[in-house]
């Protein structure tokens, strides 16, 4: 039996959830939290009591993802919510499930059946442990599809939007809003087909689509889109070249998207009136580094060497742009022969850096 318990600050949900749990014969609950941060408080106090965690991902105190981050050690989780686009979020953090609200008995109970597979507790014979790899691997599976399968749902909003924006520019007033909303999908759509055709051709060569051009344009590009959000916290963010005219030799639409992931998360991390500092300078051995440093809290030791296999794929709002991330923007870094590691601070602030190939003409 799993001694489970709920996080979700709707009280319906978590109702729903309290009865599933009550009348599985597989469960035993332990306990039910409206705030997230009541039960982080239950976890840090009682962190081998709880075998599963039903973890509601979008709560007003911290998200879903904010919440397993702070736990060093967190059990099975099973997210739940209402909004669908955050299932590749679910497999980014290795979740058993994940249950769209409202939540169906019959679902309900194939998750709980995936998570007492999967059970790190089990004392299982070898059939069993077939099961487990079998079931591991297709959990695998279903994550690497999971970019192909949210970039195809993608094509019919950008396409809506795009009406849209034709319509809005027939009025003078709306013109200018609707030029940004064109340019938002434009690039949202170069990231997704370029995302289609790396996930359908695993063979494909990057490089043969890799063009050399100039690095500061792109990044003060990227700074751009994210002025909105920077004001609204009141970030500072500032460029230092330190290299004249640097080109480099990169593929522009995704190098563009792995700095506005990077530069995303420099701003949701930073405080109020924080400040960023991007910094480009010149290696002796042929390539550019990039640097941005956020003022935020730093990361936990801990945490350093999973930093990249956990972040995750938001896709919010046109005003936040469509991050790739971590995970994405290092696997895409790799291919194009990018070094891309963090410096950490745990006093203040992280520095996420970039090593670049110069181009020689």
């Amino acid at each position: 039996m799993l001694r489970c318990i709920i996080v979700d600050d709707c009280p319906v949900a978590s109702a729903n959830l309290r009865y599933l749990c009550t009348k599985s014969q597989s469960l035993s609950l332990v306990n039910t939290f409206l705030s997230p941060e009541t039960a982080l408080a239950f976890l840090f106090s009682n962190p081998d009591q709880v075998d599963l965690l039903f973890l509601d991902v979008e709560m007003p105190e911290i998200n879903g993802m904010q919440f397993l981050d702070r736990l060093l050690a967190p059990p099975m989780v099973i997210f739940t919510t209402s909004n669908q686009l955050h299932a590749y979020d679910a497999f980014e953090y290795n979740a058993i499930d994940f249950l769209k609200k409202p939540i169906s008995k019959a679902r309900f109970e194939h998750a709980v059946e995936k998570a007492l597979l999967l059970n790190p507790k089990n004392e299982v014979g070898e059939n069993r442990t077939n099961m487990v790899i079998a079931s591991i691997r297709k959990l695998n599976e279903e994550k690497r599809s999971m970019i192909s399968i949210l970039a195809h749902d993608l094509r019919n909003p950008l396409f809506s939007l795009q009406m849209k924006a034709a319509n809005l520019k027939l009025h003078q007033s709306l013109n200018k809003m609707a030029t940004d909303i064109e340019i938002a999908v434009h690039r949202i759509q170069q990231l997704t087909n370029l995302i289609l055709k790396l996930e359908e051709d695993e063979s494909m060569d990057l490089h043969k689509i890799m063009v050399p051009f100039a690095l500061a344009p792109l990044i003060n590009n990227v700074l751009k889109h994210l002025q909105l959000i920077a004001n609204s916290k009141n970030v500072r963010i500032n460029l230092k070249e330190q290299v004249n005219n640097a080109s480099i030799l990169a593929e522009p639409t995704l190098l563009e998207h792995i700095f506005e992931n990077i530069l995303s998360n420099a701003i949701k991390f930073s405080p109020q009136y924080g400040i960023i500092d991007v910094t480009i300078s010149d290696n002796l051995d042929n390539t550019l580094m990039v640097r941005i440093k956020d003022s935020g809290p730093g990361i936990a030791s801990q945490k350093m060497a999973g930093l990249f296999e956990k972040k995750k794929l938001n896709i919010n709002s046109l005003d936040q742009g469509v991050g790739i991330g971590l995970s994405l923007s290092k696997k895409f870094a790799d291919l194009m022969h990018i070094e891309m590691g963090v410096e950490n601070s745990t006093i203040q602030g992280t520095t996420v850096f970039l090593k670049i190939p110069k181009y020689n003409s």
